[in-house]
């Protein structure tokens, strides 16, 4: 510091103080610096509690959406009208496509990171993928309906059975000639009604059905007016069994409809089993893993 004896007092004053300005303005850009970079840390620590919040938000989500399939199934319920089969407009499907969340994630995890979300996407799009295809065969049966048709068409084959009996034999007639009164017309005019109510296609072919029960029921009674034996197995042969044979072939046409009918939901509930919990459980697992695995990626930054 000898230069600083050949100096004046006032440029010696000037010299230090200058020198103090400079230090005092080294010190005030570190404190700048050291500032941006624990803000920097701070708002990319509270992106990553973010980002990590919302990603268990979504796992939740697709854990809900699963529930709400699989009760469908167990429940014989409709296709829900709202259900997400498009795995690019769900929830996560909406978060992982914007461009402004794949930015914030990349500016908060690193360059590298989109391979954890990647690693997700085809098995989150298999699994929106099986819900549609499990909705392309799914259709609610229709619990207790053919037992109750295969049923009611066995009384009617008794019931010609008898009639036949009674008429070869010239016995009297002594079935029932109230199309209202035998147990299938009782069931016509109550739960069958409930069935009509719930399927437009059994309410439409049971219109035909229930005016030929009717005209074979009071065949019965025609068949005893006849004046003679000839005639009355004249109207059996042509009329009753020919009618009996258009009910039965009805009958057997509904029952073939709603045997396709739980013949795909079996298959929808095989694709619930072989598809959507497979890639249920990877994409779940894969989100939790992304989580644990960036959390730590995040730590060993802000340390740095």
């Amino acid at each position: 510091m000898r230069f600083l004896d050949h100096l004046k007092i006032r440029s010696k004053f000037i010299v230090v103080i200058g020198s103090l300005l400079v230090v005092l303005l080294g010190v005030g850009l570190l404190s700048i610096v050291a500032t941006r970079i624990i803000h920097s840390n701070t708002e990319k620590t509270e992106n990553a509690a973010q980002l990590a919040e919302k990603m268990k938000n979504l796992e939740i989500a697709h854990l809900l959406w699963m529930q709400k399939l699989e009760t469908m199934l167990l429940n014989n319920e409709p296709v829900p009208k709202k259900f997400a089969v498009d795995g690019r407009k769900c929830g996560y499907g909406s978060w992982y496509y914007d461009k402004d969340e794949r930015k914030l994630f990349l500016e908060t995890y690193g360059k590298d990171s989109l391979k954890y979300l990647d690693a997700i996407k085809q098995n989150h799009l298999d699994l929106h993928t099986s819900a549609k295809d499990i909705f392309a065969k799914w259709k609610p049966r229709h619990v207790g309906l053919r037992d109750i048709l295969r049923q009611r068409l066995a009384d009617h084959l008794s019931w010609t059975i008898q009639l036949q009996q009674e008429l070869y034999s010239q016995q009297p007639i002594t079935v029932q000639v109230d199309g209202n009164m035998c147990a299938f017309g009782k069931w016509l005019n109550t739960g069958c009604k409930d069935f009509e109510n719930a399927w437009p296609y059994f309410k439409e072919a049971m219109k035909p059905i229930r005016k030929e029960h009717i005209e074979l029921h009071l065949l019965a009674q025609k068949i005893e007016l006849a004046k003679t034996h000839e005639e009355k197995v004249h109207i059996f042969e042509n009329e009753v069994l020919v009618l009996l044979g258009k009910i039965r072939e009805q009958f057997g046409a509904i029952i073939t409809v709603e045997d396709k009918i739980i013949e795909d939901q079996d298959a929808a509930i095989k694709i619930f089993h072989d598809k959507s919990i497979p890639s249920k459980n990877k994409v779940v697992g894969a989100i939790r893993d992304t989580i644990v695995i960036l959390n730590k990626e995040k730590e060993k930054t802000v340390v740095s």
